[in-house]
């Protein structure tokens, strides 16, 4: 699951220093550890990531390791990475596209993922002008 976060965060090519912070932030709230223990899953995620040759494995992996349930949660957590340096690059675009099917998530799971995502990360967004 953090490579697949990394990956959200490499997509495009460039990495922001808030797509490192959201991929730190969201490993330590899923496992509950601390920020040191965390840092170093993410580093040891990112060491994998660079050394593989194919993320297949690794989606392959949450798909057959976590509940469909489980899954639309992660998936939610790498569209937060995504959507972290308010930027949306095609090849992010695409990378979520083709996650949809690897993960086995129905249309509708991944759009409420993707809402849920972006009212996390844009929280005024939802309000109404004038209220």
């Amino acid at each position: 699951m953090a490579v697949l976060l990394i990956e959200a965060s490499q997509v495009d090519r460039r990495v922001s220093p808030i797509e490192r912070d959201a991929v730190a932030r969201l490993v330590r709230e899923r496992f509950a550890l601390p920020q040191a223990e965390a840092q170093h899953l993410v580093e040891l995620a990112g060491g994998t990531f660079a050394a593989a040759l194919d993320d297949w494995v690794f989606t392959q992996a949450v798909h057959d390791g976590f509940t469909v349930d489980e899954r639309e949660e992660i998936f939610e957590m790498i569209w937060e990475v995504v959507y972290a340096d308010g930027q949306m690059a095609r090849f992010e675009e695409l990378f979520m596209q083709r996650l949809v099917d690897s993960l086995g998530l129905s249309e509708q799971a991944a759009e409420r993922a993707r809402g849920l995502a972006f009212a996390r990360i844009n929280p005024t967004s939802d309000k109404r002008s004038g209220e």
